[in-house]
């Protein structure tokens, strides 16, 4: 298995996940239309959530291409 075969397996379990999460705020928010702060953190939630997902991805890129440079010298 590859880098990139490898990353892009890990970044679609992490879309799926955030898929679910994001449908469970969004079933959550119906309940609690009227409570603005709670739409307000659960939004920046969603923002982090994403960043993170992002820096995570980037990060295990490094890494394993780093040990495959360190394998093929």
């Amino acid at each position: 298995m590859d880098i990139f075969s490898f990353n892009l397996l890990f970044f679609l379990v992490l879309i799926l996940l955030k898929i679910n999460f994001i449908s469970a705020l969004n079933t959550e928010l119906k309940k609690e239309s009227k409570n603005y702060l709670i739409i307000t953190i659960n939004c920046l939630f969603i923002i982090i959530f994403l960043w993170l997902s992002i820096t995570v991805f980037l990060e295990i890129t490094l890494i394993l291409r780093r040990n495959f440079d360190n394998l093929s010298l």
